[in-house]
């Protein structure tokens, strides 16, 4: 049987941060008791502090979590990026012609890393998406995102009669 969580997908009312929030596990349920294993609190005294909290399986917690951290592309710039490639031990670096992707090691929740782009040479992009994904997935994201961004960019045309 898998373990139960609380699990909650905004922030505590008490919390004074201010910063995005990842949706995450609070607490593991004690199946004995009900009761969190660290706070001692039972669901409802959690609601209290996390209004949406609930009562999931591990799996879902995680799934949760991992797609609560999953971010589209955005581009940053090459200082960024090689800033990115020295952090530590790049994991699944690839350089295909004037393409090249990795992601640093370090995890943000579950499977859930930093992944650092160049595509054509000079485009530097940064993403945050599961490490099973492979260097043509997450080059073609940031081409769709270039392509995208291109098409919103250009003028509308003049429609003068």
């Amino acid at each position: 049987m898998s373990s139960m969580y609380f699990f909650s997908s905004s922030p505590s009312r008490n919390s004074t941060v201010q910063q995005p929030y990842i949706a995450g596990a609070i607490d593991i349920v004690d199946p004995a008791t009900g009761l969190g294993k660290y706070s001692g609190k039972s669901l409802t005294e959690i609601q209290l502090e996390y209004p949406d909290a609930s009562v999931v399986p591990y799996e879902d917690a995680l799934k949760r979590s991992e797609d609560a951290c999953i971010k589209a592309p955005w581009e940053i710039d090459s200082d960024r990026f090689y800033s990115m490639l020295g952090e530590g031990m790049p994991g699944r670096r690839t350089i295909r012609g004037d393409d090249e992707s990795f992601y640093i090691t370090d995890r943000l929740t579950g499977s859930v890393v930093m992944w650092a782009i160049c595509v054509g040479g000079d485009r530097y992009f940064e993403l945050h998406n599961r490490s099973t994904l492979d260097h043509q997935s997450v080059v073609g994201e940031c081409r769709t995102f270039m392509q995208r961004s291109e098409a919103s960019a250009s003028p509308a045309p003049c429609l003068v009669q």
